[in-house]
């Protein structure tokens, strides 16, 4: 019958001095029903355990320290939810201490484009091999509308699949293109109107004489 247990993790040399980490479960048991009572210890070798979460946690922090570093807006999405954004990614979407923690990218989409952007992740999810590409427009702290073009990449972590997604803001790109694209409608329409009246004047031109009468 155990008496008491407990649990303890330490530091042991091996008869070699090798140094190891050990997990130690001890309990005492009493034999028959005598009152004498033995000290059982079981412990297990958990240092390739213990090594595997100290680079585990050094990854994640070198992770964390690129993924802040990136010039970029960048987020990490599970499906359409936010796990994790970087500093560029703050400062686009004007995000502050107390509306950091946005929960769905989707959140921060127009209402037109919500629907495209769920699509386009749907898309990815479903077809592994396939990269995010959607162009959207996006709010900034729910007002200003910002031309967003997103790009991502599946990746797979502890079996989970995430997308690493840059937002890149091309909303000057895309008034520039419609500001070309106006102007050449407007010069088109003026070269028709010159057209015309290079026709009219030709015309005019090859028309014989009005002789008038006296």
């Amino acid at each position: 019958v155990s008496q008491s247990r407990y649990f303890h993790s330490s530091c042991k040399h091996k008869k070699d001095g090798t140094l190891i980490n050990v997990f130690e479960v001890a309990r005492t048991i009493q034999i028959d029903e005598s009152e004498d009572f033995l000290l059982l210890i079981v412990c297990t070798d958990i240092t390739d355990k213990k090594q595997n979460e100290t680079l585990l946690k050094e990854t994640s922090e070198l992770n964390r320290k690129l993924l802040e570093q990136m010039p970029v807006p960048v987020a990490v999405l599970s499906k359409e939810d936010i796990i994790d954004i970087n500093i560029s990614f703050q400062k686009l979407f004007k995000l502050d201490n107390q509306n950091l923690k946005v929960r769905s990218v989707i959140d921060l989409v127009s209402e037109t484009d919500k629907l495209l952007l769920l699509q386009a992740i749907q898309r990815i999810y479903s077809q592994h091999d396939q990269d995010l590409v959607c162009e959207v427009g996006m709010k900034v702290q729910g007002k200003e509308k910002l031309k967003i073009l997103i790009l991502g990449n599946l990746f797979t972590n502890k079996g989970r699949d995430y997308i690493l997604a840059v937002f890149s803001n091309i909303t000057e790109i895309r008034s520039a293109e419609n500001n070309l694209r106006a102007l050449a409608q407007e010069l088109s329409k003026q070269n028709e109107d010159l057209k015309r009246f290079a026709y009219i004047t030709s015309h005019d031109l090859r028309a014989p004489p009005i002789v008038t009468g006296k």
